[in-house]
């Protein structure tokens, strides 16, 4: 948009009667545009012979003042997020909650006098039957003095004699679940896992999952979980030597078997070091700075040569991560705290001139 444009746009949304606040959430394009072309949306409502008031502030007296004007129009403090929601945010803002503004404004008797425990179960009665079950939303008010009243919602509800909302989760429902599950055949050692928000209720009701199993008569049926297996540094490395012995390859075994990884990494740091620990070669992925430290050292303590040339003929994969993780084969043999000679560069003889 051009700046004509933008200046014809804002005539035409005075003209038709639109307002000219919050024009930034209804036509963001047209909001960018006057930024850009005259710094701001009240400099182009100027630019376009419009009056542009000043943003009003929020005081702690004039949001008194309002709820007060609010009250003596007779309209319901309890619908005031709905009408003006900026009131709300001021008044929780300027007095840190809603309650603390209206008691401010001496206003809080006026909006707890005309409720009394019989209007909350009424309320609550009228909810449901205009399947309105979600309370705190369709009446944030009447939640509040069922709580006030009843301690909770839920005794609220109960004492109403209003059943648990549909979809809500009880002790009743978690047990019929776990049985309609079992009969239609479901996998009998995991009822739970492809229903997260059934294995959440389950410990909230009963404590675990076993126990809710238990609940619901299926204890003899359902097959306990194991405990979790504890690893020590032996075990490690014998599961690791085990799977090799299986034939599995060492670089996919931490997807085969997440337990034994985590406890690599607690005992080893890292996979690679584990590796080595139980007398393998790691995968080409695993060589670590851990792995080349440890060949250098089994080098030299097994008398190998270790000059650079040597070691990329006998062992390249070595001299290829040395290179990768150190720079070079030198600082390698540096991290490795190995002191090597250098060999005496043999000269040799000067040719001799051919006489003319």
């Amino acid at each position: 948009m051009t700046g004509e444009e933008v200046l014809e746009a804002i005539r035409t949304r005075h003209a038709q009667g639109q307002p000219l606040v919050g024009v930034q959430r209804q036509c963001q394009r047209l909001y960018v545009a006057a930024q850009k072309w005259f710094g701001g949306w009240r400099h182009a409502q100027l630019a376009a012979g419009l009056s542009a008031k000043p943003r009003q502030r929020w005081t702690r007296q004039r949001v008194l003042e309002e709820l007060q004007l609010r009250h003596r129009r007779g309209l319901p403090l309890s619908q005031t997020w709905r009408d003006d929601a900026s009131l709300v945010r001021a008044a929780a803002y300027r007095f840190g909650n809603w309650n603390a503004a209206l008691r401010a404004a001496g206003l809080e008797f006026a909006c707890l006098r005309s409720w009394s425990p019989d209007l909350v179960l009424d309320g609550l009665r009228a909810c449901y039957r205009n399947k309105q079950y979600y309370i705190r939303q369709a009446d944030p008010t009447l939640g509040l003095m069922a709580r006030h009243y009843f301690g909770s919602l839920k005794n609220a509800c109960e004492a109403a004699g209003l059943p648990p909302r549909p979809g809500r989760w009880t002790k009743q429902r978690v047990i019929d679940t776990l049985q309609d599950r079992y009969m239609r055949g479901m996998p009998k050692g995991s009822l739970g896992c492809k229903g997260k928000p059934l294995a959440e209720a389950a410990t909230r009701y009963f404590g675990s999952w076993w126990a809710a199993v238990t609940a619901a008569g299926l204890s003899d049926r359902v097959r306990q979980p194991s405990a979790p297996q504890r690893w020590s540094r032996q075990l490690v490395i014998d599961a690791i030597q085990n799977w090799h012995r299986q034939g599995v390859p060492l670089a996919s075994l931490h997807k085969r078997d997440v337990s034994l990884y985590g406890a690599v990494k607690r005992y080893f740091g890292s996979w690679g070091s584990a590796v080595l620990e139980a007398g393998l070669h790691p995968g080409t992925h695993a060589l670590t700075r851990h792995y080349v430290i440890h060949e250098i050292r089994s080098r030299h303590r097994q008398g190998l040569p270790l000059d650079s040339g040597v070691v990329a003929r006998d062992n390249p994969t070595l001299a290829e991560a040395a290179k990768r993780r150190f720079g070079n084969w030198r600082n390698a043999l540096k991290a490795a705290g190995v002191d090597v000679v250098p060999r005496a560069q043999s000269r040799r003889p000067a040719k001799k001139r051919r006489s003319a």
